[in-house]
């Protein structure tokens, strides 16, 4: 078992250090960005939180960063192959439950593996889902983490990458 997870990883079929390791990054990450986003933003902002793995789970709807840093915080690592389609629809549905005026939507949608589900054609599904919430002008924003010991010749990329990031961060 993982030091980050013991228990929670039960998928034979994945290498258990490489789920652990991803899914806690993946946790540190849009935990950071919320926090990031609360501290450069005038006020009034609101988070969903949205799990998926083989299906995709509204943990909370629209509500404070405290609530959604409680919720992130709280998710455990379930295993499961990866729905980015059902991911996306579940999150465009939050923004249709809540009334808040002049927002601008935003999906952060953090992954650490290609979709693999539904179906037959992940993608396509994915896809579609991506098609949708943008004709509702909603704004998708992928990011992929993976663990920096199995990154090699991109890591120059990577430092470069998060300055980026960081940049757009502070234009936001």
């Amino acid at each position: 078992l993982c030091s980050d997870c013991p228990s929670q990883c039960h998928q034979d079929i994945f290498d258990v250090a490489t789920c652990c390791s991803n899914f806690n990054l993946v946790k540190r990450f849009a935990g950071a960005l919320v926090q990031a986003v609360t501290e450069e933003t005038p006020g009034g902002e609101s988070f969903a939180v949205v799990e998926f793995g083989t299906n995709a789970n509204t943990v909370v709807g629209m509500t404070s960063h405290n609530e959604a840093l409680q919720e992130l915080n709280g998710l455990v690592y379930t295993g499961g192959y990866t729905n980015h389609a059902e991911a996306i629809s579940h999150c465009q549905a939050t923004f249709d439950t809540y009334s808040g005026s002049n927002r601008e939507n935003v999906i952060l949608l953090v992954t650490d593996g290609v979709a693999t589900r539904p179906g037959k054609d992940p993608f396509g599904a994915a896809t579609a889902a991506a098609d949708s919430a943008k004709e509702a002008g909603t704004t998708i924003l992928p990011v992929f983490i993976q663990p920096l010991a199995t990154v090699t010749a991109f890591s120059a990329n990577a430092v470069e990458a998060a300055a980026i990031a960081q940049q757009e961060l502070n234009y936001m």
